[in-house]
């Protein structure tokens, strides 16, 4: 007892003087011209050209850093439509609060002049291989080339024709990231870039946490449309419960990096060596971690590696460089092969690819790739995508990597994108809760005519698919959520199809509009669970706030992808999202309301021109 006692006082004291080495700075970021508090700017923290922490303002435009250790800092403050500052010389001392308020200057919009080009669409057995628009600066004329697949929104379903709505689960939110980006470089929004549901999951919403059996935690909302008055809007919202880090099962990490020479540079080699030593950071005793590189050829830089030897790991990090051509093929294989060496029992086994896409030596046809890689997913070991770069982005290949090697697809621009995905996000990252999971919702003819489901164009199944284990579904990881959004032509009254809301009689399915069902695997299992929930007619009288913001992202996603259905104007968008803001506690929000305004102003200059 007195040895407990004794190890408990030193482990405080131990605290208390790690504590007293470290120090706080807080302040508050305006507008530098009306003094106004700016609400989601980001704040890095750099020493020695490395991030040491980065924050957000809150709803005052207040931040605060704490636990940092004690010397000399650049802060480094960013904001949608203002001018970027760097701060030097923030003294950070021992024990005490800096404080230093910051005023950022509206920047002056421009938009370049480019024109986009669209390439032959080349049609294969698993689809279309995107077409590939070159962007051409017209004053340098230098040629840019990103590929996105095609992507055309999908129109409005009879129940008489199709009661069923069956669909492979997405938690992807890579396109609302890159979109992003090219508008905060006043560049063009090819439409085939935008995937309206990873615009909408790119924000989190108040959703009903998982039963104590569960995986799926259901929250639904029925509303009138905000764009149609005579249409009605249902929103399913799914969510996976949050598990604490030290919870989580051992895991088997492969990071695999394109080190061809596309990925020079500071936002893409240079951001991926960052982004890797933040996920160092993140892993346990009981990890394991193996690096692979390729370019014309490919290489093991770090055999599986436990995670109490991280400097070995940062050493293997620090010393990639880029240059060569890319045998992407032949990387995935050698990956794989890591992984399979690696591999733990119950444990998570997955390979996290770094790149830009741009595969050119060895098998390099989309179709071809996805044919590989569809085979070792048999293997039980999970392919995720983080795409990086801009200008020789090939996106398409990436998403339907992502999509058929059982992993998500993320794309990072900066810093914030890397702490966010590979640090707050962790769990869900790396960890899958369930795979091949499905959605299918039945609508209830009494009151549906006809539906739309917003999004999701690249993961429409067979209606028969989703009872067919041998059919590949998506994969979600820890505290993940997928909504799905559905525009609705209410029906009259009478029945028009012959599932279970039409086998019934009419009176007795009078309080139900549709119900959700849930199919998926575990990570491990090979035998499907289901989850279903039915789903209240009644329409609500007022939006949620979550209600307002989420539809306020699917109808600016309808708007870049020139998408008719949405009858709302870019204001009337704006409005939406402002009223839905909610607590916006992490200032995503706020951000995405900026972005929308920048948006709307570049629009302006580009007609003035």
């Amino acid at each position: 007892m007195m040895m407990r006692k004794l190890l408990a006082l030193f482990l405080t004291l131990l605290t208390t003087l790690a504590i007293a080495q470290t120090g706080k700075l807080n302040g508050v970021v305006c507008d530098q011209n009306n003094k106004e508090p700016l609400v989601g700017v980001r704040l890095m923290l750099i020493q020695n050209n490395t991030m040491s922490d980065g924050v957000v303002t809150d709803f005052e435009g207040k931040f605060l850093f704490e636990n940092i250790s004690a010397g000399k800092y650049t802060l480094r403050v960013t904001h949608i439509g203002y001018e970027s500052k760097d701060i030097t010389d923030i003294i950070i001392k021992p024990g005490q609060l800096t404080k230093k308020d910051v005023e950022l200057a509206p920047e002056e919009l421009s938009i370049e002049l480019l024109e986009v080009v669209e390439d032959d669409i080349e049609i294969s057995e698993f689809g279309y291989n995107a077409p590939v628009y070159a962007h051409r600066n017209r004053t340098s004329n230098e040629e840019q080339r990103e590929q996105y697949n095609r992507n055309l929104p999908a129109g409005f379903q009879s129940i008489g024709y199709a009661p069923l709505s069956t669909f492979s689960m997405d938690v992807d939110r890579a396109s609302y990231t890159n979109v992003k980006r090219m508008i905060e470089e006043g560049t063009p929004v090819p439409t085939d870039a935008v995937r309206s549901e990873e615009f909408i999951n790119a924000f989190r919403y108040s959703v009903k946490e998982p039963g104590e059996d569960d995986v799926f935690g259901f929250t639904t909302e029925l509303t009138q449309c905000p764009w149609n008055a005579d249409h009605q809007i249902l929103r399913v919202s799914l969510a996976t419960e949050n598990v604490r880090t030290d919870d989580l099962p051992p895991s088997n990490m492969v990071f695999l990096i394109d080190v061809s020479g596309s990925m020079m540079g500071p936002d893409r080699i240079g951001l991926i060596k960052k982004a890797l030593i933040m996920v160092t950071d993140q892993l346990r005793d009981q990890d394991r971690v193996s690096i692979v590189t390729y370019a014309g050829s490919t290489r093991v830089v770090l055999a599986s590696t436990p995670g109490t030897e991280k400097d070995k790991i940062y050493n293997a990090i620090q010393d990639l460089s880029a240059s060569g051509s890319t045998n992407g093929a032949g990387g995935i294989q050698l990956a794989y092969q890591q992984a399979q060496e690696g591999f733990i029992e119950s444990g998570s086994n997955r390979i996290l690819l770094c790149t830009d896409g741009d595969f050119n030596v060895g098998i390099s046809t989309q179709s071809e790739l996805i044919k590989m890689i569809s085979e070792k997913r048999k293997t039980n070991i999970f392919l995720s995508v983080v795409g990086f770069g801009s200008g020789n982005y090939q996106e398409g290949t990436m998403e339907q990597l992502a999509n058929n090697g059982n992993g998500n697809f993320n794309y990072v621009r900066d810093l914030y994108d890397a702490k966010r995905i590979f640090v707050e996000e962790f769990g869900g990252t790396f960890f899958t809760v369930a795979k091949d999971a499905k959605i299918q919702v039945e609508f209830n003819p009494l009151f549906v005519k006809q539906y739309r489901l917003i999004g999701y164009e690249n993961r429409m199944l067979k209606d028969e698919d989703f009872d067919n284990d041998e059919v590949d579904g998506g994969e979600v990881g820890i505290n993940h959520q997928v909504t799905a959004i559905y525009e609705i032509v209410p029906g009259d009254g009478s029945s028009q199809s012959n599932l279970q809301y039409q086998s019934s009689s009419p009176t007795g399915n009078t309080e139900e509009i549709a119900s959700v069902s849930i199919r998926y695997k575990s990570p491990n299992g090979h035998i499907s669970a289901i989850e279903s929930l039915p789903i209240s007619n009644r329409v609500e009288d007022k939006m949620s706030t979550d209600q307002l913001f989420a539809l306020s992202v699917a109808s600016f996603a309808g708007l870049l992808r020139e998408d008719d259905n949405f009858r709302i104007e870019l204001p009337e968008i704006i409005e939406l999202a402002v009223n839905g803001k909610g607590r916006d506690e992490n200032g995503e929000r706020s951000d995405f309301i900026q972005l929308m305004r920048l948006y709307q102003n570049l629009q302006a200059s580009a007609h003035t021109d």
